[in-house]
């Protein structure tokens, strides 16, 4: 077992450092706190609907708000580490969404799946961890996620999107944009710390907005169970 993974449960600080400078106050870092609360915003619009899978997204928009302000608010490891595996916990949820179309999952298959993929994840991220790659499984989820979505236009439903494939695309090119802007602010190129829109924070308010989008995308897919 890798000890360096299993003690982040201490009060160490994170490897990685944004352009916002961690303070002593009880909010380490403020203009980024914030920001989360557009993905409890977000959460909560989505809880006031109808569908189950609304709901759903609505939990897991409220989930990474709050992780990501727990991390913003302490900027400890253990809070980052949380923070990491709430996003790859939705992610791996989008992607459980496109097998359960792919392959006709019924519900109690999709939740073993879906805990299967969750403890590959903390199997994986005792090895990444030391490495500074615990992103890693992230990303690896993203693919799948984009993959998949293209395996189902491609090869299986060439029509059934056809009226509402614009809002993944949007989500799609928001969440990559949101990405390169906070790479910008990760690595300091651009820096301003008193701007509320700062290069992490416009990361959550359009990823906020992708977390929307694809609720509606998802609840117009005809799911055969």
């Amino acid at each position: 077992m890798n000890s360096e993974f299993w003690n982040f449960l201490g009060l160490q600080k994170p490897v990685m450092e944004y352009c916002e400078k961690a303070g002593g106050g009880i909010i380490a870092r403020p203009g980024y706190f914030i920001s989360n609360f557009a993905y409890i915003i977000i959460g909560f619009v989505l809880l006031a609907k109808k569908r189950k899978i609304s709901k759903t997204f609505g939990i897991f928009a409220i989930l990474i708000g709050v992780a990501s302000g727990i991390y913003d608010a302490s900027y400890r490891a253990n809070a980052q580490f949380l923070d990491v595996t709430v996003m790859f916990g939705f992610v791996i949820f989008l992607f459980c969404l496109n097998l359960k179309y792919i392959f006709n999952l019924n519900i109690r298959k999709l939740i073993l799946l879906y805990i299967l993929f969750i403890i590959i994840y903390f199997v994986s991220i005792d090895f990444l961890f030391a490495k500074g790659a615990d992103l890693i499984p992230f990303g690896v989820g993203v693919f799948g996620v984009i993959a998949s979505q293209l395996y189902i236009w491609v090869k299986l439903d060439k029509n059934t999107y056809s009226a509402n494939n614009k809002m993944w695309v949007a989500a799609f090119i928001l969440f990559f944009t949101g990405y390169l802007i906070w790479q910008f602010d990760a690595h300091n190129i651009i820096c301003d710390t008193l701007n509320l829109f700062n290069g992490r924070g416009i990361f959550h308010y359009l990823t906020s907005i992708v977390i929307l989008l694809l609720s509606n995308f998802y609840c117009s897919i005809n799911f055969k169970k």
